[in-house]
């Protein structure tokens, strides 16, 4: 299973063909911004908007924009930071070290002549300073308006409380991720329909759509017969099969059809009882809607006068069915909860001599624990145990009569499945009455025998301007042929640097 973000694709019309780079998520996040701009007669503000997963642990101050009849609060925060990889990549020696600049807005403001309509926006921007290499994210952009005290409509693209476990693990079971770097994803919205109606100590929530934005991971795009990226964190599909007693070279052809990936169909219902900052709560939710991460369709053609397979392959979007649920409890400084995911993908069959990827249902436990430490010497820790155990979540290719083909892409829907959690964050130490805010990440998975361990020291000498320095390690116990996340991706460990500006 892999997420496609742009891609060299052949864009058909009655008219014309020509050969071109597309970037899908662009494409999808413009139309929506534009159906919003129309219908809520948004302020014109600047499109900022993309992935710099900066984590920021000080506090942001905050900026005006004033217009004749709302004043909006923007807060973002501005990163620059250098990336050294501990081992070197000869045959990309351009991925060793990077430069990366990042930009994050947001701004959740009330219309003041009608206190009804509210809306906000969470956009993020990056840039590599390489040709080709730039980004960007629409986390949440959306309008809402309420009907009553109780009632409250959202149109837009919004992150929601669907499930605790698919948000703190990063599971994209529900929600949808923005992931070029894999150890920095960040939870996107659904685009939608919301309705929000409070009873009490109860809140229904239902979601209709009919727009569909998958996970987004590296830019991929057709090379000389492979699918390659300018990433680390892109895992290459095979390029080489055993035919006939004979190892063929496969040669890639990618093809996409734009319109049939986003015009999706989207249905779901979420229940929460009680309040997550006090007392017992419990959340149950619902729907059957497109999986986030695209599976893939390939058609092979077999040359006879040479080793090589030409493969067609188009990204394409299935369905599940998905119900979760979250039982917890919240006392003063400790929140612990239990969790519950059951996942169970549509079997879609391809057509004629074409092969497709089948996502095997799932089920997901985990059980958390958060606890901030009464606060001694001025210091205020925050930590989190978890626990994640996830049954099946395989993937098979299938063929048109539901038979299993020899070949498959990829083998894994998830990159942790049997998994503990540790973190700690806050302050330290303090230099010059100033705090040295720490965050520190430990994450082992059974089933890999591997361990990640991330750091991250931000220092703030003014409120404004912070440095921050970093590490992320990964681990494996037997570094063998295995398709796991930690074995692939074991070559990537790093250290990085640079500064952060918050507004």
């Amino acid at each position: 299973m892999r997420e496609f973000f742009r891609v060299e694709v052949a864009i058909k019309s009655s008219n014309y063909l020509t050969k071109n780079k597309v970037n899908f998520g662009r494409v999808i996040m413009l139309r929506l911004v534009t159906s919003l701009c129309v219908s809520f007669s948004f302020v014109s503000l600047p499109s900022f908007a993309a992935e710099s997963e900066s984590k920021i642990l000080a506090p942001a101050n905050t900026s005006t924009f004033k217009a004749k009849t709302l004043v909006t609060p923007i807060k973002g925060v501005l990163r620059f930071e250098n990336i050294q990889y501990a081992t070197s990549l000869p045959e990309s020696p351009q991925l060793n070290q990077s430069n990366y600049l990042s930009a994050q807005f947001s701004s959740y403001a009330t219309y003041s002549k009608n206190t009804n309509v509210q809306w906000g926006f969470d956009f993020t921007a990056g840039t590599f300073f390489k040709k080709n290499q730039s980004n960007y994210s629409i986390k949440e952009i959306y309008g809402s308006y309420s009907l009553s005290e109780d009632t409250k409509l959202h149109l837009g693209r919004k992150v929601m409380d669907w499930s605790e476990m698919d948000s703190r693990w990063n599971l994209a079971l529900w929600q949808p991720n923005y992931a070029l770097d894999l150890l920095r994803p960040e939870t996107q919205g659904l685009v939608g329909l919301f309705v929000e109606h409070q009873m009490g100590p109860s809140k229904l929530m239902l979601f209709g759509s009919s727009l569909f934005i998958p996970s987004i991971g590296p830019d991929v795009r057709e090379e000389d017969g492979s699918l390659v990226s300018d990433s680390r964190w892109y895992r290459r599909p095979s390029s080489k099969f055993n035919f006939n007693s004979r190892i063929n070279t496969i040669s890639y052809n990618l093809d996409v059809n734009l319109q049939e990936l986003v015009g999706k169909t989207s249905l779901g219902a979420s229940y929460q009882y009680g309040d997550k900052k006090d007392g017992v709560w419990f959340v149950g939710s619902t729907a059957y809607k497109p999986m986030n991460e695209l599976v893939l369709r390939r058609q092979n053609f077999k040359s006879i006068t040479t080793d090589v397979i030409n493969a067609k392959v188009s990204p394409d979007a299935a369905y599940h069915a998905i119900a979760s649920t979250d039982i917890g409890f919240t006392e003063g400084r400790t929140k612990a909860f239990v969790s519950y995911i059951e996942d169970r993908p549509q079997e879609k069959r391809p057509t004629g001599e074409w092969v497709i990827q089948k996502a095997l249902p799932l089920k997901a436990y985990s059980v958390n624990l958060d606890y901030e430490f009464p606060s001694v010497f001025e210091r205020h820790l925050k930590t989190r145990v978890g626990y994640l155990k996830i049954e099946g979540g395989g993937v098979v290719d299938i063929q048109a009569d539901g038979s299993t083909d020899d070949f498959t892409l990829f083998d894994e829907r998830m990159r942790f499945k049997d998994s503990v959690l540790l973190q700690v964050q806050g302050p330290l130490v303090h230099f010059k009455e100033k705090p040295l805010v720490t965050q520190i990440t430990y994450m082992h998975d059974f089933i890999q025998k591997g361990t990640l361990v991330g750091t991250e020291f931000q220092y703030y000498p003014t409120p404004a301007w912070g440095f921050i320095v970093g590490a992320d390690v990964l681990g494996v116990e037997n570094e063998d042929g295995s398709s796991s996340f930690l074995n692939q991706y074991r070559a990537n460990d790093r250290f990085y640097g640079g500064l952060n500006y918050v507004f």
